[in-house]
């Protein structure tokens, strides 16, 4: 918690909602944090902070569907909007081994094969270490960023009591065919789909973390019958006119509790 009358600056981050449909209806792609890293032993969709080289003008040659000045007018900002969705595209193949990505046949990759899969779960390695750059990757891949495939959702933003605070650009997409996904085994230690109606009813019986946003945007999917269907409400979405969220604390029998706007829920800080 930051020392009183100091608030901890929020970090730019993105995350990726990946969505499937398998009977009886769509489930969710999620990984479990470690213990000892922020939202601890907690379920989370594949994301985290942007790093500068995602907002580089170099990257924007390996992007398809999707050029600054769009993406900063759906976000509501003066610039720099497409580090969003750059940083989601990363993030997601960090965490969670899917790439979001269009190959010269105007396909996303197919990871089925042993020597591509190796292939690219060694660049996914070296992106995690910081010794690969994603712009790299497009490169000797030949692939273009599938940035058309994300679907701008919701922005979160963490309290001001938290010490470490992020401003978050929840996505959601449609899960590349013939790939497979796996937690990255140090920042994250599980991974798995489940329906967004098991996962929080596992977390009602206090068996499944999820933070307070989490929560909210799995009732949002569960909403939905079919991707499609959930993908066409996204559709609709008007530019520029999905608002910070961001819970605020309050005291109630001696606990601090949050309130998120909008939201008659009251969760635990």
């Amino acid at each position: 918690m930051p020392s009183p009358g100091q608030v901890a600056d929020a970090k730019p981050a993105a995350s990726v909602i990946l969505v499937r449909d398998n009977a009886p209806g769509v489930e969710v792609f999620m990984v479990k944090r470690h213990g000892k890293a922020d939202f601890a032993s907690a379920y989370v969709f594949p994301g985290g902070m942007l790093d500068d080289s995602d907002g580089d003008s170099s990257i924007a040659g390996y992007c398809h569907g999707l050029d600054d000045q769009t993406a900063s007018e759906m976000l509501g900002v003066e610039s720099g909007g497409l580090a969003y969705w750059v940083g989601a595209v990363r993030e997601c193949l960090e965490e969670s081994g899917y790439v979001l990505a269009y190959g010269e046949s105007g396909t996303v990759p197919d990871l089925t094969g042993s020597e591509a899969a190796e292939r690219f779960a060694r660049h996914r390695s070296a992106l995690h270490r910081g010794e690969l750059s994603l712009e790299s990757l497009c490169r000797q891949e030949h692939i273009r960023l599938a940035l058309d495939r994300l679907h701008y959702c919701r922005f979160f933003v963490t309290p001001e009591i938290a010490k470490r605070r992020y401003s978050t650009r929840f996505f959601v997409a449609e899960v590349p065919d013939k790939q497979e996904g796996r937690h990255d085994g140090s920042e994250t230690v599980d991974s798995l789909w489940i329906r967004p109606e098991e996962a929080l009813a596992k977390h009602k019986e206090q068996d499944f973390v999820l933070a307070p946003p989490t929560v909210l945007l799995l009732r949002d999917i569960s909403a939905g019958k079919s991707v499609d269907d959930i993908l066409e409400g996204l559709r609709g979405e008007s530019r520029g006119e999905i608002l910070a969220v961001m819970p605020t604390a309050h005291q109630r029998d001696g606990r601090i509790v949050l309130r998120v706007p909008g939201y008659p829920d009251i969760f635990e800080a």
